[in-house]
């Protein structure tokens, strides 16, 4: 009876199968041994009076895949409120060229866009020539106080805005003025990321949405 013949492919075969068997009794050598010492630590915790820190029982190396595993987590988490946001713009940009948003819909969008505003307030004069301290305008129990700027809902800066005319157009009557005399000289207009100030104050779309040259 002739030797039996392996082909090489069959040689490679076995040696791979050998292979994963040592490697998986090696595995499952460490895990038994993990266990054993599990169960030791265990067993000296519950027969201890006083049984240790809790941060004794986990490792520095455990702590740090933790933190791992927790950034990934934050950082997915990140990436999938931005293309949220990035998809809901693309949705709205789509109806709008469709004309699938009603014409109030665009107008509360734009008036809910953050705006910028400088806050200037006219001074009345006691008899004697000092000026009264400059209450702030009160919005909702929040003051808006002079020579400040807030970033506020574009629909709150145009109201802030009016206060402040209105506001200088009686002070200067009480002065004997005309009543857009401190108008023109503190005019402001407010546009989308930022405040200009001097000039006669507009409230058109175009001055709040171009910077002046």
């Amino acid at each position: 009876m002739g030797a039996y013949m392996i082909s090489k492919e069959q040689r490679a075969a076995n040696l791979e199968k050998a292979r994963a068997t040592a490697k998986a009794n090696r595995e499952a050598r460490r895990a038994a041994e993990a266990a054993i010492e599990q169960q030791a630590e265990v067993a000296v915790i519950l027969t201890s009076d006083s049984p240790p820190p809790l941060e004794e029982l986990i490792s520095d190396e455990r702590i740090a895949q933790i933190y791992a595993k927790a950034k990934l987590d934050h950082l997915k988490k990140q990436r999938e409120q931005k293309e949220k946001e990035i998809y809901q713009e693309a949705m709205l940009e789509l109806d709008r060229e469709a004309g699938m948003i009603p014409p109030e819909t665009e107008m509360e969008e734009w008036l809910a866009q953050e705006a910028e505003i400088y806050i200037t307030l006219p001074a009345l004069r006691q008899p004697n020539g000092r000026e009264v301290p400059r209450d702030p305008i009160l919005i909702d129990g929040k003051p808006f106080h002079h020579g400040r700027s807030y970033k506020v809902p574009l629909a709150q800066a145009l109201y802030l805005s009016d206060v402040m005319s209105r506001m200088r157009q009686h002070v200067a009557q009480v002065d004997g003025r005309h009543k857009n005399y401190y108008n023109e000289q503190t005019g402001q207009m407010v546009y989308m990321g930022g405040t200009a100030r001097g000039g006669v104050p507009g409230l058109s779309f175009d001055a709040l949405h171009k910077r002046p040259n």
